[in-house]
């Protein structure tokens, strides 16, 4: 839902700076690495932002195992 957010605010992915992705099996993501890198990549494209994983017990949605907090810079609209 991220890239969609920030298409709904009018940017793109190269406008995410960092991101950062809280687990709660943070062995089950590290598990799941090597796949999870190409579909990043087809979401993302070469433009790669900063990121961090964080393993946490639980999520606010009790079925939710993984949440990320995205931060873009959208340019100005020229007028």
């Amino acid at each position: 839902h991220v890239l969609a957010v920030v298409a709904a605010a009018g940017g793109q992915p190269e406008h995410i700076m960092s991101m950062t992705i809280f687990v709660t099996d943070i062995d089950a993501y590290r598990r799941d690495y090597k796949r999870l890198g190409p579909v990043w990549r087809e979401r993302l494209g070469k433009h790669y932002p900063a990121m961090a994983l964080i393993g946490v017990s639980e999520l606010v949605e009790p079925r939710a195992k993984v949440e990320i907090q995205a931060v873009a810079a959208l340019p100005e609209e020229s007028s």
